[in-house]
């Protein structure tokens, strides 16, 4: 049996690579081991961020430049804070709040949202005398998030009823120039809204419509009295009220 011999000039062309080869194993089990500890820090900042949650009925991210159209007569605006997305989603920890507006005053405007259970703050604001608009910010602690919204005191948004006696159902059109907020309907006796429309549902003080924002809608009426005629059209802010015709 013959054994391979290595000289000492093949010894000196082969020692550098075996170097190399030998640093590169353990380089790469260094950042596996590295990746590791990132992904496991990472996951668990995600985790706790993910059980964070400020919400509100109103205010949105700032990315998404929440407006809305409020009547110019309206003295006061509530808004709604929230530490849960939902019910199954609720941030485990206290939850510190303020809020600021320009154009107007809050009432109650800082507090806490106790942890563990849905909790929610209702924050009044008031315009003031000559404001044409006002923006409300809401930031949370002790992760930093912010909600906001600007107010404006217009009547920015359309509705439209075509319909004719005879009909046994009218058309609502509703054009929406502001972001999404539900719509308190007002509708004459014995007329009701279709039941396959599932932006509208009946609360306790009458229909509200789910607009969805910025967009025009339509609503079907069923008429119980054909010989009502309810065309009519108008500008509203943040309810539509419909009448019979004179």
């Amino acid at each position: 049996m013959k054994f391979l011999h290595i000289g000492d000039k093949d010894k000196r062309r082969w020692l550098p690579a075996l170097v190399i080869l030998t640093a590169a194993v353990l380089l790469s089990f260094v950042g596996i081991t590295v990746a590791r500890y990132i992904t496991r820090q990472e996951g668990k900042g995600t985790a706790e961020a993910d059980n964070f949650y400020f919400t509100s009925d109103l205010l949105r991210e700032k990315e998404e430049n929440a407006c809305y159209y409020v009547d110019p007569q309206t003295k006061e605006i509530t808004v709604t804070l929230s530490n849960a997305a939902d019910a199954k989603r609720v941030t485990p920890g206290t939850i510190t709040y303020r809020v600021e507006v320009t154009g107007g005053t809050a009432v109650s405007g800082s507090g806490s949202l106790a942890g563990g259970k849905e909790e929610k703050a209702i924050v009044s604001v008031s315009p003031d005398p000559d404001a044409k608009e006002l923006s409300v910010t809401a930031t949370a602690a002790p992760y930093e998030e912010s909600l906001s919204a600007v107010f404006k005191l217009a009547l920015g948004n359309q509705y439209t009823v075509e319909d004719a006696a005879g009909n046994a159902a009218a058309v609502l059109t509703i054009t929406c120039t502001d972001d999404r907020k539900e719509i308190p309907l007002t509708l004459p006796n014995q007329v009701i809204p279709e039941e396959a429309n599932d932006r509208v549902e009946m609360g306790s003080s009458g229909y509200m419509y789910k607009s969805q924002g910025k967009g025009i809608y339509s609503l079907v009426l069923l008429k119980a009295d054909t010989t009502q005629d309810l065309t009519q059209k108008g500008s509203f802010a943040d309810q539509i009220v419909l009448t019979t015709e004179p």
